[in-house]
């Protein structure tokens, strides 16, 4: 999964066409975290990005990612045509610039497309490889998913990776996540890595990794169990039942004690419950 990203990167910036890399998975399967190591290996080497996402609890909220990708970086110097259609999104330019013309209520094709070109002149500005992303696809609206689909096609040589994540049960046959799929698979703009549960190997390392300390093999099971292989249940779960004196018992050699310290039950943090 991470040489797949890290492969469609290397890519886009030796000067291929902008290309998508979509993350599909369950909730707690670790998509969120992928996306995050992502950009933090992105911030190391010193590549430009932008990260959004999308809340259920916020509803379709129209070029919300959009908005948030505008906003990471200071505004590229732009024609007074565009800027004032960027105005749409951004109140504060319209804001610092009174002398420009109001943008008129969208009501004519020819519109809607030339406020997707300002957006496009916006974000890819930059002139330099710029590495966006985008979790929580299944709650996007419409209109950013149309929008990402111009902007693909805007400037065919533009170094722009983008890295979305999105639940596959949340995604009905009508939702406009579809569509895109479908046109970016059709021009060969899309890697897709489907996401699984660890098996019970990998759930020990990864809780040994997050409590820091070596998790004995019944811990483990019993950890594999509960979480059923999740990222984010184990990681919450060590992080929520385990504490320093917990981390020295089940570090020990009496696998006894170990079980007498997580009785029955793991039980399920606030945020796994959150996420259910």
């Amino acid at each position: 999964m991470w040489k797949q990203m890290l492969q469609a990167w290397r890519a886009v910036a030796a000067g291929g066409e902008p290309h998508v890399v979509m993350l599909c998975g369950e909730a707690g399967i670790g998509k969120t975290r992928l996306v995050e190591d992502l950009l933090q290996w992105a911030a190391r080497q010193g590549i430009s990005s932008g990260s959004a996402r999308c809340f259920a609890a916020e509803g379709e909220l129209a070029y919300a990612p959009v908005t948030a990708w505008l906003r990471t970086h200071p505004l590229v110097p732009l024609e007074d045509v565009w800027l004032a259609e960027v105005g749409r999104l951004l109140p504060e330019v319209l804001a610092g610039r009174p002398d420009l013309p109001r943008p008129s209520v969208l009501t004519e094709a020819w519109q809607r497309e030339r406020l997707f070109a300002a957006l496009s002149r916006a974000i890819l500005g930059l002139d330099r490889p710029l590495l966006l992303t985008i979790d929580g696809l299944e709650w996007c609206d419409r209109d950013t998913l149309e929008w990402l689909h111009f902007l693909l096609r805007f400037e065919r040589g533009a170094r722009l990776p983008v890295v979305g994540a999105y639940r596959p049960e949340e995604i009905g046959d009508s939702h406009p996540l579809v569509s895109l799929l479908l046109a970016l698979r059709l021009e060969g703009q899309v890697t897709e890595v489907g996401l699984g549960p660890l098996d019970e190997s990998a759930t020990r390392t990864l809780a040994s990794l997050v409590s820091g300390v070596e998790i004995d093999t019944t811990t483990a099971q019993r950890l594999y169990r509960e979480t059923e292989g999740k990222t984010l249940f184990v990681v919450e779960t060590v992080r929520a039942g385990l504490s320093a004196h917990d981390q020295m018992t089940i570090s020990g050699t009496d696998p006894k004690l170990a079980q007498d310290t997580l009785p029955g039950s793991l039980g399920l943090p606030p945020k796994v419950q959150s996420v259910l």
